[in-house]
Order: C-alpha cells, then structure tokens, then sequence
C-alpha cells in the first residue's frame, strides 16, 4: 500500500502536475498518430492487394499507385483510390472493410476480378475449291463394245506429201452418232418362191439346209441365203453399152422392183465399164445410212446394152436396229490425223506430171460416214469421221481430198 502521504505532497507541487499532464497528452497524440497512420496505411495496402490481379490484366482499372505514363494521384478516402492516368481515365471501387482485421475479405460492390476473355479464333473464309476438269464419260450405246471399222479409200494415184491445215475455230465435229446392227433375213421355200416368180425364173425350189436354197430353169437361176442372194441371166444377148447414167439408172430401177431387197434403195455408181465385152457393173447401195465407204451392203449389177441385167449378186441385211455412240473429240482425232493414221483419197487427175506430189490440205468441214465393222457379236455400219477439205500442190494446182480415220468411242480397236 503506497503512503498517501507521498501522494498527497505529489498533488501538492504544482510544477511536477503539469509536466505530468504534458506528457500524458503527448503519448497520446503520439498513439493516435500512430493508431492514424496504421489505419490509411492498411487501408491503402488492402485496397492495392486486392487490384494487384486486374493490374496484371488491365492497367486501365488498376487502383495501384506505380505510374504508368503518368504521374498518379490518389485520395487518402480508403473507399474510393482513384488512379489517373495519362489519355485515361479509370474509376475502381473497392468495398469497406469491417475491421482493421487483414484477414478478414472485403466485400465488394463492383466485381474487381478481371474479366477474362476467351480469344475466339479468326475462321478464315473458306476457299471454295476450284472445280476440277469434267470427266468425258464416253457415251457408250447398246451394242457395247464395237469391232474396228473397216475402211476403204479410193486409194492414191500417185504419191503424196501432205502439210495439214485445219482452223478449229471455224469448224466443228459432230459429237455423236448412229451405230446400225444389221438384222439379216431368214428366207423360206415360200419368200424363194416369189422371188423366183417375180424375176421369171421357172422351176423347183431346192433347199440344201442351213437356209440355202436353188431355183433354175429358162436360162436363169437364182440362189438365195441369208447373207447373199445370186442372179444369173444368160438368155440375154450382148450389146452395145449405153452411157453411164443410162446404166446406173437401169440397175437402180430393177433393183427396186425385183422384191430382192426389202429397205430402199440408194444411188449407184459404175465400178466397171468394158465396151469390148459390152459389159459393165453398177453398183448399188442402200439409201440410209449414207454414204457408205464399204462395199456391203450392196448390190452389183451387170449390165449389158440400155442396162439389160446379166447377173445380180446382192448383199442386203432385212433391217437394223440403230443405237446412239459418242464420237472421240475433234482433237484427239486430229492428232491421229497428224500422226498418219488416217485413210487418204485424192483426186489428182488434174495435177501435171506423173511423180510424186507435194501439197498443204486445208480442212473446210467435218463430217460422218460409215464403214462395216464385224465381230463376234454381230455386223454393224460404224460411223467415221470424214475430213473434206482442198489440197494445194507446189505448183499451185488444186484437187479436192478426203481423210477417214476412225473416231466412234467404244470401238476395241482401229482399222484402217
């Protein structure tokens, strides 16, 4: 127990109190500037944690104080730390705390985490694909595949060396055609019999089998099979030969009214002429298709004097069934042409001299003709392709000239 005396004689110098009281209030002026300067320094150290992340990914909501092309300013109100930055202007709020306690967590009245953004990928524009080169599909009819097409020129009187012109520009191919299967006839003893009555020949008919049948009698005969039909008169006597439109006419003319050929019948050209056996032989081809390079079907017919018919030998099919092919494009085909695979026929009667010739063939047009071609599927008129057009020689001489080559898609082979 302290001696109240002592405190008594303290309360009684004057001096002592006062210097006493000084110091008191000076501790806690001290104190509380301390207390103070704690308080903002948590304040500011709180609110810098919590927008040290959005700094990272934002410095324009970032509340912290570093200078960021600036010179920052910042209140000492620990709810509102404003940052100014240079060419911006950023606001942060950060929540009041409950306590000094810096453990405890802000509540905040604006979300401060950063926003993070999904970088969505920049789809290129799609590139449309350059569309590739059609295919040709070759048009195939239904015969399917084709045998090679025989064909037959007229041939060259004299050798030829050729340069060929062709302007694809001014002409153009045809880019199908007809292929014909011939359907030949099954003759009977009775089709025989008035083919025999017709032409005036008398007698029996016989049948050797396989379809092949005889008729004769009176000087004439008549042999008749499915391919072939053969007719001989020797009643007639020789005479003098009529020109040759005469005799061409005069085979066209019997032709057509013997009941020998059932489809119609086309123009004729004479393919022998002898005025010393006053004998000549006229050949005669169906009408359609046309023309015709191969010498079936036909019929050759000699005749003698105005066009008294001889003999007969005719090869005719009763019909045919026709299909739709595709033709190989004008310059494949004209590549074969350069290469020499094509058939040549010129007419160069008018060229002077008797050697060789050298001439530059100009292609005027593109056509079709056809050819037989035969396998084991059947006889067929094949189309080919015709290029008609002028030669020149060296000498300056024009004569006109064809090339036949080949060209139908789904022939097997090429003949030629």
């Amino acid at each position: 127990m302290r001696d109240r005396r002592t405190y008594d004689a303290r309360r009684q110098e004057p001096g002592r109190a006062t210097r006493d009281a000084s110091q008191r209030n000076a501790l806690i002026a001290i104190l509380f500037f301390v207390a103070a300067f704690t308080f903002v320094g948590v304040m500011l150290l709180t609110g810098r944690g919590n927008d040290a992340p959005s700094q990272a990914s934002d410095p324009s909501t970032s509340a912290s104080l570093r200078q960021i092309g600036g010179s920052p300013t910042a209140s000492l109100n620990p709810t509102t730390p404003q940052v100014a930055i240079a060419g911006a202007t950023s606001t942060a709020k950060v929540g009041t705390p409950a306590s000094n306690d810096q453990s405890a967590k802000p509540t905040d009245t604006a979300s401060t985490d950063p926003t993070e953004e999904t970088a969505e990928p920049t789809q290129e524009p799609a590139t449309e694909p350059s569309a590739p080169e059609p295919t040709v599909v070759p048009l195939i009819g239904d015969f399917g595949a084709l045998p090679p097409a025989q064909i037959v020129s007229g041939g060259l009187s004299r050798r030829l060396s050729l340069t060929y012109v062709l302007d694809k520009s001014s002409v153009s191919a045809p880019e199908t055609g007809t292929v014909f299967k011939f359907i030949w006839p099954d003759y009977t003893v009775d089709d025989v019999s008035a083919m025999a009555a017709q032409l005036g020949v008398s007698g029996e008919v016989q049948s050797s089998g396989n379809g092949a049948f005889h008729v004769s009698g009176s000087g004439k005969s008549l042999s008749v099979r499915s391919r072939v039909i053969q007719y001989s008169d020797s009643s007639t006597a020789s005479a003098a030969l009529a020109n040759d439109a005469t005799l061409i006419a005069a085979a066209e003319s019997w032709l057509s009214s013997s009941g020998l050929v059932s489809s119609g019948v086309g123009g004729g050209h004479i393919i022998g002429r002898n005025d010393g056996s006053d004998l000549a032989v006229v050949l005669v081809q169906p009408s359609n298709p046309a023309p015709l390079l191969a010498a079936s079907p036909s019929a050759a017919i000699t005749v003698t004097g105005n066009g008294v018919v001889r003999e007969a030998n005719i090869q005719w099919p009763a019909d045919y069934i026709a299909s739709e092919y595709g033709m190989r494009s004008l310059s494949e085909v004209w590549n074969q042409v350069l290469a020499g695979h094509g058939a040549i026929e010129a007419d160069m009667s008018g060229v002077p001299g008797s050697g060789a010739v050298t001439a530059t063939f100009t292609v005027e047009s593109v056509g079709i003709a056809y050819s037989v071609g035969a396998g084991n599927n059947g006889e067929f008129l094949m189309p080919i392709m015709v290029f008609n057009g002028t030669a020149v020689s060296d000498d300056g001489t024009a004569f006109p000239m064809w090339v036949y080559i080949s060209a139908v898609q789904g022939e097997t082979a090429t003949a030629g």
